[in-house]
C-alpha cells in the first residue's frame, strides 16, 4: 500500500506492506478483508510497523484501492505509530 502523497513525485515512495499471515498486534497489523475493489485474494494485514521507502522501480501495478473506512484505519495507525497522534 503507497502511503505517500502523489505530490511528492520522486524516484522512491513510501509503503505500508501487506502480509497474510495472523500475528495478533491489532494496532499495527490492521486486518482488510478481500474485496473486489482492493484486489486482494485473502485476508491479509498492513503491517503498519513495518514502513519503508524503496525505488519506484521495485512498485508493481496497482492491484485495488482501501475502501475509505480501510484507509482511515489505516492513516490513524501510521499517526499513532510515528507518534504524530495517540491511541486514544
Amino acid at each position: 500500500m503507497i502511503v505517500q502523497d502523489d505530490r511528492f513525485d520522486t524516484d522512491s515512495v513510501t509503503i505500508c506492506p501487506f502480509t497474510t499471515d495472523s500475528t495478533d498486534a491489532p494496532l499495527f497489523r490492521l486486518e482488510v478483508q478481500p474485496t473486489p475493489s482492493n484486489g486482494l485474494q485473502a485476508t491479509s494485514r498492513l503491517m503498519v510497523d513495518k514502513l519503508t521507502t524503496v525505488s519506484r522501480l521495485k512498485v508493481g501495478t496497482r492491484v485495488g484501492v482501501l475502501d475509505d473506512l480501510d484507509l482511515t484505519r489505516l492513516n490513524r495507525a501510521v499517526l499513532v505509530f510515528l507518534g504524530i497522534a495517540s491511541a486514544s
